[in-house]
């Protein structure tokens, strides 16, 4: 490793303790009631320094098999020095070895093993069946659902549909307004349950809004007859999915 190398690797180490110490400024400063922005969600830095972490390992293994090739030359071949082939497949070969020794261990991780279940289970719990398939035939991706955070991130934006607001700014566009957004969806929803459609679809047009989806045990649920100003265009498993109905009279052939 050149030295140019090693001061790139340096600066990646300097960086990343930097953003860690930043990071427990936020939780600190968090808890005593100020904020600041914050570059990137918490997790990134971690894989930064196990990326740091695994190349600082190549590179350890590297150095470690050519000495011990060195030693084993010295005392083989009277201090003869291998030819850069030899030391290649060397380190291929140890290189094999390590990675079949950790392997085993490799596929049994968390995010191969529990994660998966635990994300089908989800999906199982939370989609409802056909739901995602429907969109995709029966919308455009231009189309607009008015949803719960849940339904928005499992459901409508997997089939590639568009929503107001979802529950997580994480999970949401970074160039818009989150915090509008997430309150316009809570203000269209009450009007919805208060049944006041004039004031609904007010503001669902400033959003384009085209479909309304509520299902059971969600966080907005339409528990009772829609109001006039949606219909019913799906219903299955607990779920209904609305039109905002003068769009449905303006073209009755929109899909």
């Amino acid at each position: 490793m050149g030295r140019r190398e090693k001061k790139l690797l340096l600066l990646w180490l300097v960086v990343n303790v930097i953003l860690f110490g930043l990071l427990f400024l936020r939780q600190f400063t968090a808890a005593h009631g100020f904020t600041f922005l914050n570059i990137v969600p918490e997790h990134n830095y971690l894989l930064y320094l196990r990326t740091l972490a695994a190349i600082l390992f190549g590179y350890g293994l590297m150095v470690g098999t050519r000495l011990a090739l060195r030693q084993i030359s010295r005392f083989a071949r009277g201090g003869s020095v291998l030819k850069p082939a030899a030391e290649t497949m060397a380190l291929i070969t140890v290189s094999l070895i390590v990675t079949a020794a950790a392997y085993p261990s490799y596929t049994e991780r968390y995010e191969f093993k529990r994660m998966r279940a635990s994300a089908e289970k989800l999906a199982n719990d939370v989609i409802p069946e056909g739901v995602p398939q429907w969109m995709r035939k029966h919308t455009r991706p231009t189309d607009v659902f008015l949803a719960s955070g849940s339904l928005g991130l499992y459901v409508i934006g997997p089939a590639g549909r568009k929503v107001v607001a979802l529950s997580d700014p994480y999970f949401s566009n970074p160039y818009v307004n989150f915090d509008a957004r997430s309150r316009a969806r809570e203000r269209m929803w009450s009007y919805l349950l208060g049944r006041d459609c004039a004031q609904f679809l007010a503001l669902a047009s400033q959003y384009d809004v085209s479909y309304v989806m509520s299902c059971s045990g969600s966080a907005h649920t339409l528990d009772f007859s829609a109001p006039n100003c949606l219909e019913v265009e799906l219903e299955t498993d607990g779920c209904r999915i609305h039109r905002i109905a003068y769009l449905s009279r303006a073209n009755p052939h929109r899909r």
